[in-house]
């Protein structure tokens, strides 16, 4: 089914310039992406990860999203069997408008929001098309056990007698708790973590517990499975497959982030691997990464979509010249933008987002396998 355009009329009511304008938008964006829309089958997976800016508090003070929005951001969604998204605030109003764009074979579960000024109230949220993908009933947040904990160094603050340049540690579970869900999408079994690991800053004690919280991640799932246990096999003797997905905050692929990442049997898909999907200024903080036992398991594809060839393009700045800040909310005065193209290019990305949906497309259709055991003819090969 497509998405629920129906409502389009209803939402904008008197508006029919704003109407004709979003349904000349998903015109284009449909037809841009249409060769990804077709790459949806039975026998594969449309996997992907969207860090979708601050879902919808305005709490930075760039103003609300748009009609218009929740509709190009639903249609991207669309294109896909299975998203994980970052960044859902506490208020879920937002997220059931776009829920209710992509109709009812389409269904999330979501965490609840982290608290604490590293959580930043934000929940993460799995959204996934239920006549490709089903919920194994198995959900949870990763707590680190005791002794496994982030290690974080800081100067302690100065005192009188103290010494100013004496660091303290710590041991602290993830900023926001990574969230794993079970699920299967035709004969393929896997868990899903999503992640939107600590950022702090480019370099010093805050770099470093970055890493750290990537490090214990790989580490915690290799370690479960590893050590799978007879429960945790499946008829076959194969173990639980892990994917992990999210916004990692990697620097670049050259980077010790990324060597984390790709640690302790982590593998990130060749087809998305290192920058053959990005273009130039494309960050590299959204990833993907598999660690699967089962030989069957092969990705066919992958890549980038980028948001603003169709929506809120560059050339767009003066359909919301009335809308845009005058001036530039930013409070950090090194990012902030002083002219009107700037305060554009930073106010869209919270009509859509600062990151860009990273995807990979997984084969799910184990038949032949299945069925050439079952004569004792020679296993196909993936």
């Amino acid at each position: 089914m497509s998405n629920v355009y129906a409502s389009i009329r209803r939402d904008f009511g008197t508006d029919e310039s704003g109407a004709r304008h979003c349904a000349d938008r998903l015109l284009k964006i449909r037809a841009r992406l249409s060769p990804l829309r077709e790459r949806k089958c039975d026998a594969t997976l449309l996997l992907a990860t969207w860090n979708i800016r601050d879902f919808d508090s305005n709490k930075f003070g760039y103003g609300p999203r748009r009609k218009e929005s929740f509709y190009y951001i639903a249609e991207m969604i669309s294109c896909f069997d299975l998203v994980a998204v970052q960044e859902i605030n506490r208020d879920l109003r937002p997220w059931e408008k776009v829920m209710a764009i992509l109709g009812r074979e389409w269904d999330y579960i979501a965490t609840d929001t982290t608290e604490g000024s590293g959580g930043n109230g934000e929940r993460m949220v799995f959204v996934y098309n239920k006549e490709k993908v089903w919920f194994r009933k198995i959900a949870g947040e990763i707590v680190l056990p005791e002794g496994q904990q982030i290690v974080a160094k800081s100067k302690k603050k100065r005192t009188d007698e103290g010494d100013p340049d004496e660091v303290e540690e710590k041991q602290l579970q993830f900023a926001r708790s990574p969230f794993l869900v079970a699920f299967q999408s035709g004969w393929f079994r896997f868990s899903l973590c999503t992640a939107h690991l600590y950022y702090g800053a480019a370099s010093g004690p805050a770099l470093e517990r970055r890493i750290a919280e990537i490090q214990k991640l790989v580490e915690f799932f290799a370690e479960r499975q590893d050590d799978a246990s007879k429960q945790e096999k499946d008829r076959h003797g194969v173990v639980e497959n892990y994917i992990i997905l999210g916004d990692f905050n990697v620097v670049s692929p050259e980077h010790k982030t990324m060597a984390a990442l790709k640690s302790n049997g982590f593998e990130v898909p060749d087809a998305i691997d290192g920058d053959k999907v990005r273009q130039l200024g494309d960050h590299f903080y959204d990833q993907i990464a598999v660690r699967v036992n089962d030989a069957r398991f092969k990705v066919l594809g992958g890549g980038i979509l980028h948001m603003y060839e169709d929506v809120f393009t560059d050339d767009d700045l003066a359909l919301y010249a009335d809308v845009i800040p005058a001036v530039d909310p930013e409070k950090d005065t090194a990012f902030k933008a002083n002219t009107p193209e700037g305060i554009y290019r930073k106010w869209r990305t919270w009509q859509m987002s600062d990151h860009h949906p990273l995807w990979i497309e997984v084969a799910t259709d184990y038949s032949d396998h299945y069925l050439s055991e079952i004569v004792g003819e020679p296993v196909p090969t993936p």
